[in-house]
């Protein structure tokens, strides 16, 4: 099963909070575009076609944020295996280059 890291701050996180925050812009602009100046009402009970695409537009930034952090991950690990790929070739360059005691 495959190891779940908990390094650096997950942006699914971030996706989330974007979708909150375009929630909030959202109901801004209902308000600025209908005759209705209620916030509460369109922010906490929108119309069905606004909660569909509110909700559709969550749901692809959390995706988009699953996503990205996957790819992270990935690149991470392959950079941590080069790294110690590379300090093995310096360490056995190291020892060759030594001066024999016999020298």
């Amino acid at each position: 099963m495959a190891e779940v890291k908990k390094e650096g701050f997950p942006l699914v996180l971030v996706g989330i909070g974007l979708g909150a925050l375009y929630w909030f812009v959202d109901s801004l602009l209902d308000i600025f575009l209908t005759e209705n100046l209620d916030f509460f009402s369109h922010f906490f009970s929108p119309d069905l076609s606004s909660i569909y695409r509110r909700l559709v537009v969550i749901c692809l930034l959390v995706l988009f944020g699953s996503h990205c952090q996957s790819r992270l991950n990935v690149v991470r690990d392959e950079a941590e295996e080069w790294m110690t790929y590379s300090q093995q070739l310096e360490g056995s360059a190291e020892e060759s280059a030594a001066p024999s005691p016999a020298e």
